[in-house]
């Protein structure tokens, strides 16, 4: 009776807490853009990079407790826990791709200011540094600089499309990248200067932001190495004596204790993924 109470809201708290961590971050980028008019084009909401794919992590969450229940055979509480493990490995995959993604735009963005740079202290205008970092840089930043030169040619207003860009890819060195060339498009002055300062700023962003995660690498590593002391545990202790391990893993207390642990180790995992990630 404590087993069939305990598991569900354990479940449930854990569901929740990812949940509402990712309510915040919504909430985050609406209020992000209210504050910038720019935020839609042509009556559409904006599509902000990197996409999130966050409704993979209550699929995989599905699939493992029914893949588990049905190839496996295994009890309502041992698939809960499962499905419980699963949300929680597969919201950090989710993060880890994403902040990937992110890290692969800051870089690219790094080499188009240098590329603007050298154009721009050779004589080229604002326009031509564009055309040349569309021409040079790849993937994902030169299909957001194909986008700014082709509405630029048709006529849209600079000031809107590069408003535009930093709403499609909120992110702060975009955002101080964007704010720079907007302030240059209607106050002008010398760019080059300006922008060479940015893109020191944003290296120094980045080499913050990986000091901070390699910190934050024991953290992760330690909770890693406790996981896999006790699945290592469990194993010896099936390989030893399977009677007894089997016996214990279909008592009552037995699974209250296992699928307890499990869950535990689901929050936590997420938990200190959450606490490593510095924002500044």
């Amino acid at each position: 009776m404590l087993l069939e109470l305990l598991l569900p809201l354990l479940f449930i708290g854990a569901f929740g807490a990812i949940t509402w961590s990712f309510s915040v971050t919504r909430q985050r980028e609406r209020m992000l853009a209210l504050l910038n008019p720019g935020s839609t084009v042509v009556g559409q909401r904006t599509v902000t990079y990197p996409r999130r794919f966050r409704w993979v992590c209550a699929v995989l969450s599905v699939l493992a407790y029914g893949g588990t229940k049905l190839s496996f055979g295994w009890s309502e509480a041992y698939s809960g826990a499962a499905a419980m493990l699963m949300l929680s490995l597969a919201a950090v995959g989710e993060e880890l791709i994403a902040e990937a993604r992110i890290g692969r735009m800051e870089q690219q963005l790094l080499d188009a200011i240098d590329i603007m740079v050298s154009t721009l202290r050779a004589g080229g205008s604002l326009p031509a540094a564009l055309e040349a970092v569309r021409d040079e840089v790849g993937d994902p930043f030169q299909a957001e600089v194909n986008q700014i030169v082709g509405r630029i040619r048709v006529g849209e207003d600079p000031s809107d499309v590069i408003r535009w860009l930093g709403n499609r890819v909120p992110l702060e060195s975009m955002r101080l990248f964007t704010h720079t060339l907007l302030v240059h498009w209607s106050a002008g002055g010398s760019l080059a200067g300006t922008l060479l300062l940015v893109g020191r700023t944003i290296r120094d962003r980045i080499e913050v932001s990986r000091r901070i995660r390699a910190q934050a690498v024991e953290s992760q590593v330690s909770v890693v190495a406790v996981m896999g002391i006790s699945y290592i545990t469990g194993g010896l202790m099936y390989y030893s004596n399977p009677n007894a391990l089997r016996e214990f893993l279909q008592s009552t207390v037995g699974t209250a204790i296992t699928v307890g642990a499990v869950g535990l180790q689901a929050v936590g995992i997420y938990w200190i993924w959450r606490m490593s990630q510095v924002r500044f």
